[in-house]
């Protein structure tokens, strides 16, 4: 072997035993968690706590960075550019699922740039109406609609949000006649519901679950396979005859492409290890959501099928794509 060559296969060799002993070392450093949201809200919740028993597990700082703006565009497009190392994630929610047909130019291949690691958890989303409207379930609000076109509204958090895909899903199912009002976000939207001046809304069962144990609202369906058992004597939406109507959103964790599988999988075993703790399963119930712990590949199935039904969902709406 020429002196050129044996360098170069030093060298390889070389790189190869440093990888394998990064690898090895993980987490050797602190982690960052990006979240595409503000502080304070269910998502940023859960991925506190999970980061708080990866940080107690490993003995290194594992930090959650918030990065609201653009619909989860900003945190998502900060993400896939971070090197690939286990050392950057994003954690989202169902606007991950939504945000490929609302925008045409993103400045990151959602499929491509970002690689799934891990499905936390569903989110139960509940079908509330405000008391006053007279009816006690979705075949009597159907009837009603039906009876008074034009007069009935839904609150959404906004064109092309979950609220409003899912009460058009509904309307093209059942042959309802509601108006949208959209809001700028799902908090505007709780409280004009609360006060009154909305009719319904369709959102995660954790916002209006205290209002709906007091009697101040009226959860008519869980819009998922099974019922809740934060309120069991809700019926899903699949038993009422509309399976497909199941809008169980999520929280989940995903990558830069390219992170070393030993890497990926040391952290996707810790993290399924966190989700079983009594702790976070508590918080999970909590919030009416349900830990899964799925990884890499079975997520990547979940979020391919979750984005081309909410893709057929916002062309079925007729919104116009930004």
């Amino acid at each position: 072997m020429s002196f050129c060559k044996a360098l170069i296969a030093g060298g390889m060799l070389l790189a190869s035993s440093f990888a394998h002993a990064a690898d090895e070392n993980y987490p050797s450093k602190p982690i960052t968690i990006v979240n595409l949201y503000a502080a304070g809200g269910g998502i940023d919740v859960v991925a506190r706590a999970v980061a708080q028993k990866l940080s107690e597990k490993w003995k290194v700082p594992v930090l959650i960075e918030n990065k609201p703006g653009a619909g989860g565009t900003l945190a998502a497009g900060y993400v896939a550019k971070q090197p690939a190392d286990g050392y950057t994630f994003f954690v989202t929610d169902v606007s991950f699922s939504i945000v490929p047909s609302i925008y045409t130019k993103l400045n990151y291949d959602p499929l491509k740039d970002l690689q799934p690691v891990i499905l936390l958890n569903t989110v139960t989303q509940a079908f509330t109406i405000r008391p006053g409207l007279g009816v006690r379930s979705v075949k009597e609000l159907v009837a009603l609609s039906k009876a008074e076109p034009g007069k009935l509204t839904y609150a959404s958090a906004g064109t092309g949000s979950l609220p409003h895909l899912g009460a058009e899903m509904f309307k093209k199912a059942t042959g309802a006649d509601i108006l949208q009002i959209p809001y700028r976000g799902s908090i505007p939207a709780f409280t004009d519901l609360l006060a009154g001046r909305v009719d319904m809304y369709i959102g995660a069962l954790a916002t209006p679950l205290e209002q709906i144990k007091t009697g101040k609202l009226m959860a008519i369906a869980v819009m998922q396979q099974h019922r809740s058992a934060l309120v069991p004597d809700v019926p899903s939406i699949a038993e009422l005859g509309y399976p497909e109507l199941d809008f169980a959103a999520y929280y989940g964790i995903l990558a830069p492409s390219g992170v070393p599988k030993p890497v990926l999988d040391k952290f996707v075993s810790a993290v399924q290890d966190i989700l079983k703790t009594p702790d976070l399963q508590k918080l999970m119930e909590l919030q009416g959501n349900e830990a899964v712990g799925d990884g890499p590949e079975k997520f990547k199935t979940f979020l391919s099928k979750s984005t081309e039904r909410w893709h057929r969902a916002f062309q079925m709406s007729g919104a116009a794509p930004m």
